[in-house]
């Protein structure tokens, strides 16, 4: 009597990443692929071997998927997991330079951001490029708070600025007069 080998075992692979799960499987006939709670799961039926992509990608959080590969030699399980980390929040640093001015002066905002997509200034300034870093002169009337706003895929922050607007000084004059001379002195006068 001739004895048959014993049926081979079956062997399975899987591995996940952010967007896909990839499977193989040998010595095996069926194959069984499982999420863990939460996560999207791989519609079957499954093929012995193949890969399925996740659209949109793997929310935030662990993902394990669990493959079971059947065949006439038993059973095998394999495991991956990914974990998918949130985006960084954006940070953001607003200055400016000089912070107080006179009337009609000048001064120049400088801001430093990270993580960020888009930023945009209030008081009229707008969206301002490039993004991670710039600057703008600027005149205000009066004293005025700008509000940098700085937005990323892992949320928004606000970094302020106040310039301070003082009244221009008022101009001073002093006359005298001589028997053959005038003299005279301003102070904060420009004609």
């Amino acid at each position: 009597v001739v004895v048959p080998p014993p049926a081979p075992d079956p062997v399975c692979s899987i591995t996940v990443s952010i967007n896909q799960v990839s499977w193989s499987s040998q010595n095996a006939t069926s194959v069984s692929i499982s999420a863990s709670p939460g996560s999207p799961a791989v519609p079957s039926p499954w093929a012995l071997s193949g890969s399925f992509n996740f659209n949109p990608q793997l929310p935030v959080g662990t993902h394990t998927y669990k493959m079971t590969a059947h065949g006439p030699g038993g059973d095998d399980l394999c495991q991956a997991s990914v974990t998918i980390m949130p985006p960084p929040a954006p940070t953001c640093d607003l200055d400016a330079s000089p912070s107080t001015i006179t009337t009609g002066g000048t001064s120049v905002l400088s801001w430093v951001t990270t993580n960020a997509t888009s930023v945009s200034i209030n008081q009229g300034v707008g969206a301002v490029n490039p993004v991670n870093a710039g600057t703008k002169s600027i005149s205000p009337s009066g004293t005025t708070t700008y509000t940098l706003t700085a937005t990323g895929p892992g949320g928004t922050v606000n970094c302020n600025k106040t310039i301070v607007v003082t009244p221009n000084p008022v101009p001073f004059c002093s006359l005298h007069l001589q028997q053959d001379e005038i003299d005279w002195t301003t102070k904060n006068a420009t004609s």
